[in-house]
């Protein structure tokens, strides 16, 4: 079995996180991963929003029902771009 397959298969997800906001360093890192993701038709648009203000944090956590995102240090919100239909 090939390490990328092995990496999938011991993937997880872990939604507990420290309320630390990340460094630039961490910020920069992480841009620039999804810089290099692979998307649909060869595209790699995409668009990020960085938020650590914590009501924003706990007012997006209560539309998206998802109350782990109120708790994150340095909340990521990334949508990945691509043709939209005509």
């Amino acid at each position: 079995m090939n390490e990328t397959i092995k990496t999938q298969l011991n993937h997880r997800t872990i939604r507990a996180f420290k309320d630390q906001p990340l460094t630039k360093e961490e910020v920069d890192l992480l841009v620039e991963v999804a810089q290099r993701t692979a998307s649909s038709m060869y595209l790699q648009a995409y668009s990020i929003i960085s938020v650590t203000d914590p009501e924003l944090k706990k007012a997006l956590a209560a539309v998206s029902g998802q109350p782990y995102v109120a708790t994150s240090g340095h909340l990521l919100i990334s949508r990945n771009g691509g043709c939209l239909p005509r």
